[in-house]
């Protein structure tokens, strides 16, 4: 079952050197090796030299359909992102790096309509909390200068406009 669990780093180019590298230094020391992924039809994805580096890694690869973007898992996932980054830079496209984690985090929190869960709670069987919902199991306290859920969820809103 797909989690819609997103990760994104930033980079100075789109080359199977680049982007296996990025896997090998950001991603596999934390999640493991995949059973498979799912990319665009990129030409660093559907280079010889990635499909050599999954198949030495048992990594079954699969690309989206090209002909249909509309249904494409991948690019409705980029849609999203770039969503965040509108919502924080207006714009002023120049410093997007700067926000992939915030941008992040929200994408991790939002409830997907397909499975009705957040892709936090399908990766570690529970949300992401905001500022100080971890002390009180879901409701920051509000005698911490923290306020009620809707209020940090007004704020992180607030601050993706900025």
């Amino acid at each position: 079952m797909l989690t819609w669990w997103l990760e994104a780093y930033p980079c100075s180019n789109a080359r199977a050197t680049t982007i296996i590298h990025l896997m090998t230094r950001e991603f596999l020391h934390w999640w493991g090796y995949p059973q498979s992924a799912l990319t665009d039809n990129g030409s660093q994805f559907i280079s010889k030299q990635w499909k050599d580096w999954c198949t030495r890694m048992r990594i079954q690869h699969h690309t989206t359909p090209a002909y249909h973007p509309r249904a494409n898992p991948t690019e409705r996932r980029n849609q999203d992102l770039k969503i965040q980054f509108r919502l924080r830079l207006g714009h002023d496209h120049t410093q997007w790096e700067q926000h992939i984690a915030d941008a992040l985090f929200c994408t991790h929190r939002c409830v997907n309509a397909a499975t009705g869960q957040t892709p936090a709670e399908m990766v570690q069987g529970s949300n992401l909390p905001l500022p100080g919902e971890w002390a009180t199991h879901g409701t920051p306290p509000p005698d911490q200068g923290v306020g009620d859920r809707d209020q940090c969820r007004s704020t992180m809103h607030e601050d993706a406009r900025r």
